[in-house]
């Protein structure tokens, strides 16, 4: 009796176009596999991670108990450290990854894939119950999978907590769409299961927040319901959303910098959908970063073509909206979902940019309903084939350029250089292209980028800092140093430029200076940098023995296995008419590498039978 019902549900025309869309998202992002992590969050979020390794349920309840980086979605961090914990090799693979880390990104990057592949279903069963039929709804499913703009956050390893939100969410509207059917005003358990799902995809990230507000649209301008009663129903939901934009504002405070007039938050807000808008209709030159910050657009940036856009889109769906009572609703699902990120409420990445292709995920269901009810619409047989045949076509076409959007992401070298490439003149691609050509040791193109970050008008400490550690290692360090002084003026307490320019200032024959900037490097050194063993040898250079010793000793300490610092201090001790207590940090040297020549010379019998070695 169960096989023949199995096989019914199997060869059902919904579980085929499911199975079909599945196979399309697979198809077109299955080269994300090869892909490494990329430098933009990927780090603070899995790799550098501290709080990932031992994976205890002490470690995962951590984040339950606290924000991180000024984010609380426990969910998604729970994600990173599981995947993290499966995904973690014997040793570092230069094949697998160029982050230094035995992490492997191709776990990361198939989760992704997966989770679209599911969150497009989910959305081809929701613009089903809407359209009552399979093969629109299976259009609307494969725009939301295929557009382009969904590329950053399926690329993005980062973006696993967008995707997740987007599951949870979507589960939700489908579970309570299943209820509202039943028209019950007695609360069930699926009201129950659909409040759950809400409320983990709220834990997994903010962008779920409009869920609510969605709903409520729906039933009142699409099925008629009564606004009021709806609204009753769907008031935990509401409460839900407002204590979790409670929490985000707590964890997460605005900058003053990202904080512009209200007058002037108008203009960005639409500057922002017809930027949206313009992108939807035609996905061209998308970056990880448009650089268009509120003071950008507000001081002349603001492009031509995005009011335009707007007010056009606006007008041709005006003139539908009477005509067909699905219009109104798709119109307002696309604002809704883009509505917390339209910049009049300020929020943190606006200090980049007010626009970003990962805002645009749980928003496109408004374009895909809107493409489902088209096609719906047609009746007339041959009408219908060249609706079907021009939707097939453009859905090809943004396929093809989804596959030509992807391979940016390949790593963060191919990721930045897209985003500078579409935006030459903003700073922030190339400061991350200079972070990369330098650790690559390609000082000379370091340099070039960062320079190329200065005519943007940015006076940012880190691009400072990024030029002076290029020059530096090009041997011009008079130059450097002031790039240094230009990062210090910033961030005095910055660790890498005082570090640096104190380095200089020993090639430039600057003692002086450079032990002070090593004292007050020393103060904000991170764990495990050598800051005491460069001071040492600055303060014997001076003849400051006793200082010298001190700062030795601390590193032996800090680093038992490190020769160097055992070599300078028995070296300092001779210098100091200590030869006995030479002796003894060479013998302990030698314990640690018994050819380690450099201490030789520093040995004594008897006088390694003398004091211990001051602590």
């Amino acid at each position: 009796m169960i096989q023949p019902r199995l096989r019914k549900f199997l060869l059902s025309r919904t579980v085929q176009f499911a199975a079909l869309i599945a196979l399309v998202v697979v198809f077109v992002y299955h080269r994300v596999n090869g892909f490494d992590f990329v430098s933009w969050d990927d780090n603070v979020h899995v790799y550098h991670n501290t709080y990932y390794p031992p994976f205890t349920l002490h470690s995962l309840a951590r984040f339950w108990k606290y924000p991180y980086e000024s984010l609380y979605i426990p969910v998604s961090y729970m994600a990173y450290e599981t995947l993290s914990f499966f995904a973690r090799t014997a040793g570092t693979n230069p094949s697998l990854t160029s982050c230094g880390e035995p992490v492997n990104p191709h776990a990361f990057h198939d989760t992704n894939v997966i989770l679209h592949a599911i969150n497009s279903i989910l959305v081809f069963l929701l613009i089903r119950k809407a359209v009552k039929s399979d093969l629109p709804a299976a259009f609307g499913a494969l725009l939301f999978a295929l557009h382009p703009l969904q590329v950053e956050t399926v690329a993005w390893i980062s973006e696993l907590r967008g995707l997740l939100c987007a599951f949870f969410g979507l589960s939700s509207m489908l579970v309570y769409q299943s209820r509202a059917e039943t028209n019950k005003l007695v609360p069930s358990l699926r009201d129950g299961i659909a409040l759950c799902l809400f409320a983990l995809s709220l834990l997994a990230k903010p962008a779920s927040v409009m869920i609510p507000l969605a709903l409520l649209l729906w039933e009142s301008l699409y099925h008629g319901k009564s606004f009021w009663r709806s609204s009753v129903l769907l008031l935990p939901w509401f409460v839900l959303s407002a204590v979790d934009v409670l929490v985000t504002r707590a964890v997460q405070p605005i900058m003053a910098a990202n904080v512009v007039p209200f007058a002037e938050r108008g203009i960005i807000s639409l500057d922002t959908i017809g930027f949206y808008i313009q992108k939807v209709l035609w996905p061209l030159n998308l970056s990880i970063e448009y650089g268009r910050n509120p003071h950008h657009v507000i001081n002349g940036h603001l492009e031509i073509y995005t009011i335009p856009v707007l007010l056009a889109s606006v007008t041709i769906c005006s003139f539908f909206i009477k005509k067909q009572k699905w219009v109104l609703p798709c119109m307002l699902t696309f604002f809704v979902f883009l509505l917390p990120n339209l910049g009049i409420i300020p929020f943190v990445y606006q200090f980049f940019s007010t626009v970003a292709d990962r805002y645009v995920y749980l928003a496109m269901l408004g374009p895909c309903f809107a493409l489902g009810f088209l096609i719906d619409e047609i009746k007339l047989p041959v009408l219908q084939k060249g609706a079907f045949c021009a939707a097939t076509a453009a859905l090809v076409l943004l396929s093809l350029r989804t596959e030509a959007q992807i391979v940016t992401w390949k790593n963060s070298e191919t990721l930045f250089a897209n985003a500078a490439c579409i935006n030459n003149h903003d700073w922030l691609p190339h400061s991350q292209l200079a972070d990369i050509y330098y650790d690559e040791k390609e000082y000379l193109r370091a340099e070039r980028q960062a320079r190329l970050a200065f005519a943007d008008g940015i006076d940012d400490w880190r691009c400072w800092q990024i030029l002076g550690q290029a020059v530096q290692a090009q041997k011009r360090y008079r130059e450097a140093v002031v790039d240094y002084d230009h990062a210090l003026a910033q961030i005095p307490a910055d660790y890498t430029a005082r570090h640096c320019r104190a380095q200089c200032e020993v090639k430039l024959g600057e003692i002086k200076p450079a032990i002070l900037d090593y004292r007050m490097a020393v103060k904000s050194a991170p764990a495990g940098s050598y800051a005491d063993y460069e001071l040492g040898v600055a303060d014997g250079s001076v003849g400051d023995y006793a200082e010298a010793v001190t700062e030795f000793v601390k590193t032996i300490h800090l680093h038992p296995k490190y020769l160097s610092g055992y070599y300078y201090l028995a070296m300092t001790f001779r210098k100091c008419g200590r030869p006995d207590l030479a002796a003894k940090v060479a013998k302990l040297a030698l314990a640690i590498d018994p050819h380690y020549a450099a201490v030789f010379p520093y040995l004594s019998v008897a006088a390694a039978q003398s004091a211990p070695l001051p602590h």
